[in-house]
């Protein structure tokens, strides 16, 4: 399901072995999440760039966001973070189709992708 994926974000640096998966219901409930959070939980893509969340740093992740952005504070789930600690949630978007978004929470600025979770 996720060559695709694997392909464009390479597992540096090499030899990583996926974490503990970050069992949030509400990632669970995600059609694909549970395959993806098994095969990377916890690794880094591109020596850094890209880092999925795991058991550990995803309630501190979801901590960051509500303190940065109490209004989402009930809904943020951050599946992952990049190299500037900005989160990546799942949500959705006035009623849209489920999509992803960032929260760039040292710039207090939170921006939505077109990109779907895979």
């Amino acid at each position: 399901m996720f060559e695709v994926f694997a392909s464009n974000f390479r597992l540096l640096p090499a030899g990583q072995v996926a974490g503990e998966p970050w069992r949030d219901p509400r990632l669970l409930s995600l059609a694909d999440y549970p395959e993806l959070a098994a095969r990377f939980a916890g690794c880094s893509f591109e020596n850094g760039l890209y880092r999925l969340q795991d058991a550990r740093t995803g309630p501190q992740g979801e901590a960051w966001i509500a303190e940065a952005f109490p209004q989402f504070a009930s809904r943020a789930c951050p599946f992952g973070y990049d190299w500037l600690r900005q989160a990546v949630r799942s949500g959705r978007q006035a009623g849209r189709r489920r999509r992803a978004s960032c929260a760039a929470i040292g710039a207090g600025d939170w921006a939505w992708t077109a990109l779907s979770l895979i």
